[in-house]
């Protein structure tokens, strides 16, 4: 930690802007990485499914983009109240400050870290434990569920957020929206006297009623997360900036 209670503060202030940045550069990155999937798989490759299916990979990058700015704000608020509340010589207001510190880098960590695998049997090659507890996972590294995220949105944008996620899984799921998506062509049979319909399958469906539903299907789920992860990165790259300048000011006091 540090020599000095001080020492201590500034190492850690300056551990959660590393932190910080990881958990950022992390989610920018995969958001891009997701995005630019979607548009090789419509545009050069024209495939419906796997589109869909990024989108709403897409989707849960914004959700956990903006989960991540809550927790944010909720502990810097916390540690701006704590600072303010530091004066020369008060052990007590230090030691606060410091804790309200290691909760937040805690808090970024576990961001990062979250699993529902037991990766140490994996790695330690204890194939006999991982099949039997490779859910076991230590409750400070357990993920959120992508619903909870959700959940903890704006009012404004939760539900329909939610309702497009939800469509979006009956295509990834092996539900009825995926088996629409092999279809090429579909023709009502009126000889049959219930007027059943004749299917034909394929692997890359070209037709344009397949095109036309995964345009529809996409839009709004792409508009809404792409908008929710811009104003997320600005949120940010602002924290970054203010912890940075933190750091700085800290590195200066104790040189």
């Amino acid at each position: 930690m540090g020599k000095t209670p001080f020492e201590s503060l500034v190492n850690l202030v300056c551990q959660i802007k590393e932190w910080l940045k990881c958990c950022t550069y992390s989610i920018a990155y995969r958001a891009y990485l997701t995005t630019r999937t979607i548009i090789l798989l419509l545009y050069e490759h024209e495939e419906g499914l796997p589109v869909i299916i990024m989108a709403r990979t897409l989707m849960e990058i914004a959700a956990l983009s903006h989960y991540v700015v809550i927790n944010i704000e909720k502990h810097l608020s916390d540690l701006e109240s704590k600072i303010s509340c530091l004066r020369p010589g008060n052990k007590d207001s230090m030691l606060e400050t410091i804790k309200t510190l290691v909760k937040f880098l805690g808090k970024l960590m576990r961001i990062v870290r979250a699993t529902r695998f037991n990766w140490r049997l994996w790695i330690e090659g204890d194939l006999n434990r991982l099949l039997k507890e490779w859910d076991k996972v230590p409750e400070e590294l357990r993920q959120v569920n992508i619903l909870t995220m959700i959940d903890k949105m704006p009012n404004n944008i939760r539900r329909k957020f939610k309702f497009w996620y939800n469509v979006l899984c009956d295509f990834c799921h092996p539900n009825l929206g995926s088996s629409v998506m092999v279809i090429d062509k579909a023709k009502v049979l009126e000889s049959h006297p219930h007027g059943k319909i004749s299917y034909v399958l394929a692997a890359n469906p070209k037709s344009e009623e397949i095109l036309y539903v995964t345009i529809w299907t996409i839009t709004t789920p792409i508009s809404l997360s792409i908008e929710l992860l811009y104003a997320n990165f600005e949120k940010m790259k602002r924290y970054i900036e203010r912890f940075e300048n933190w750091c700085n000011i800290g590195l200066n006091m104790l040189s």
